[in-house]
C-alpha cells in the first residue's frame, strides 16, 4: 500500500540519451506512485529532451536550462519541487521497484532523521552487474567515516526539503563531490543522517576516468573536508578558500599514470584493498605527487580502517 506522504524525485539530465529511458521507467514503475518526477535538462545537445517528452505521464515535470552543471540543475529542480521530501536519481542509473516505497516509509517512521541513503549494485555500460557497493547503516560508523570519505551514494539519497532551505542547497563550486559537501554541512548543523540496510539502485560505473577529472574531484573532496574542519572549530568560512580550486593544475605524464593506476585499482573498484597495500601506495604517491593528494590517500586508509573495524575483521 502506498504512503500518503508525497515526495519529489529530482533528476538532472545532460546528454544521457543512452540510458535515460531505462532510468525514467525505473521511476515511473515504482511500487510507490504518489510522487512528482522533476527532470531538469542541463542544456543537452543530444536527443535527451525528446526522449523525456515521449513519456506520457503527468507526474513528469520537465525543466530546461542552459548548461550550468549538476549542482545548479539539482538546485533548480529542488526549488521547483512541491513536497517536503526530496529523492535523488541519476539519468544513467536504475532504481529498484520498491526503492521509493522503502525510503518514504523509513522517513515517515523516523522523523528525527534528515537524510538517508542506501547500497547499490554496480553495473557497467551494458547494464551487467559487476559488483556491489554496500554502505554502513550504523550511525556511529557513518560519523566515523565522514571525516575521511562520503559514507553515502549520491543517487540513493532521500532528504527533507527544509535542509535545502536552511543550508542553501548544493554549492555550485562543487562540480564534483557536491553530495559530500552537502552531507558534511548537514551533520555540522546538528542533523542526523543514516543509510537503510537495503540495495536501492543499480549504479552505473565508469572506470575510464581521465586523470585531470579525478584529480579535480580529489581537490574538491579536500576542500569539503577543510571547510568541515573550519566549521568544527567554530571558525567562519572564508570565501577566498574557495578560489584556488577553480582552476585545476595539469598532471605530468608520470603523475597521470600513477594517479590513474591508484584510482582504477582502488577507489573505482569494490574497495577491497588491504591497509598494507594502501600504505605502499602512500609511500609512492607522497614522493611523486603533491601533499594534497597524500592527504587523500591517508583518508582512504582511514576509511578502510574504520570499515574493517565495523565489519569485525
Amino acid at each position: 500500500m502506498n504512503s500518503t506522504v508525497e515526495c519529489s524525485i529530482v533528476m538532472s539530465v545532460y546528454n544521457d540519451c543512452t540510458h535515460l529511458e531505462d532510468a525514467i521507467n525505473s521511476i515511473l514503475n515504482q511500487s510507490f506512485s504518489n510522487f512528482e518526477f522533476i527532470i531538469v535538462d542541463d542544456g543537452s545537445t543530444d536527443p535527451s529532451v525528446s526522449i523525456i517528452r515521449d513519456f506520457n505521464d503527468s507526474r513528469i515535470k520537465l525543466f530546461i536550462q542552459e548548461h550550468k552543471g549538476l549542482p545548479s540543475a539539482l538546485n533548480y529542480g529542488i526549488l521547483n519541487s512541491t513536497s517536503d521530501l526530496i529523492v535523488r536519481m541519476d539519468a544513467d542509473d536504475v532504481s529498484l521497484l520498491d526503492r521509493i516505497e522503502k525510503q518514504v516509509a523509513f522517513m515517515e517512521k523516523n522523523p528525527e532523521i534528515a537524510l538517508i541513503g542506501g547500497s547499490a549494485t554496480l553495473i557497467d555500460s551494458n547494464s551487467k552487474a559487476i559488483g556491489k557497493r554496500i554502505v554502513p547503516d550504523n550511525e556511529e560508523v557513518i560519523l566515523g567515516i565522514l571525516p575521511y570519505a562520503c559514507p553515502t551514494i549520491h543517487p540513493t539519497l532521500c532528504f527533507r526539503k527544509f535542509l535545502f532551505d536552511r543550508l542553501g542547497g548544493y554549492r555550485e563550486i562543487f562540480t564534483y563531490s557536491q553530495d559530500y559537501d552537502l552531507i558534511l554541512r548537514i551533520v555540522d548543523s546538528g542533523y542526523r543522517i543514516t543509510n537503510i540496510p537495503d540495495i536501492l539502485l543499480e549504479y552505473r560505473t565508469n572506470k575510464k576516468h581521465k586523470a585531470e577529472k579525478i584529480y579535480k574531484h580529489t581537490k574538491l573532496v579536500l576542500l569539503a573536508q577543510r571547510l568541515h574542519n573550519q566549521r568544527r572549530k567554530s571558525l567562519c568560512e572564508k570565501k577566498e578558500l574557495l578560489q584556488p580550486f577553480d582552476n585545476i593544475i595539469s598532471l605530468s605524464w608520470i603523475r597521470r599514470i600513477i594517479f590513474n593506476a591508484y584510482y582504477q585499482t582502488l577507489l573505482l573498484s569494490s574497495l577491497n584493498a588491504s591497509p598494507r597495500y594502501l600504505w605502499r601506495m602512500l609511500n609512492i604517491i607522497i614522493c611523486l605527487l603533491d601533499i594534497d593528494l597524500f592527504k587523500v590517500m591517508y583518508n582512504d586508509y582511514m576509511f578502510h580502517k574504520v570499515l574493517k573495524k565495523y565489519n569485525g575483521h
